[in-house]
């Protein structure tokens, strides 16, 4: 585990508003494991997102920022807070309202969010018992029904 994940999960256990703390993407996939150049996909489960979007200065507990910005994550439909520190590491923090998240997980429409899962995850914090609820790690993406004729 990298010192940043590391950092990120030690500041995640002493916040009483920081649910669970996810490790997505190629830093957790199985099939496709990650490269020297991949960033740090992390999925935060927090009580008030708008508040972590709104204020960065929570980010400066990981590294010294040189740029972060807001941007609508690739599934889902959150937001996350990109970062690139100083030190070269590149982070997504994908906000997810704690209270949403059960019910994201369990949508049978949330085809891309399973997907995302199914290629590999590592739960880092656990406050909700999210883990549970988490798809099983396939190693390769989920498949998507193709469209039909009428679609």
């Amino acid at each position: 585990m990298s010192d940043l994940v590391t950092a990120v999960t030690a500041w995640a256990e002493r916040r009483e508003d920081v649910r669970a703390v996810i490790l997505v993407g190629s830093r957790a996939r199985v099939d496709t494991p990650a490269d020297a150049w991949s960033d740090t996909d992390l999925v935060l489960l927090v009580d008030d997102p708008p508040s972590y979007a709104a204020d960065p200065r929570w980010l400066e507990a990981f590294g010294r920022p040189l740029l972060t910005f807001l941007e609508p994550t690739a599934v889902g439909g959150a937001i996350e807070r990109r970062v690139l520190y100083e030190d070269g590491s590149d982070v997504d923090f994908a906000l997810i309202p704690a209270g949403d998240a059960l019910g994201v997980v369990r949508d049978e429409r949330a085809v891309e969010v399973r997907a995302v899962f199914a290629r590999g995850y590592r739960v880092l914090v656990d406050k909700m018992g999210v883990s549970a609820t988490l798809p099983a790690v396939t190693g390769r993406p989920a498949r998507v029904a193709l469209p039909g004729q009428e679609e």
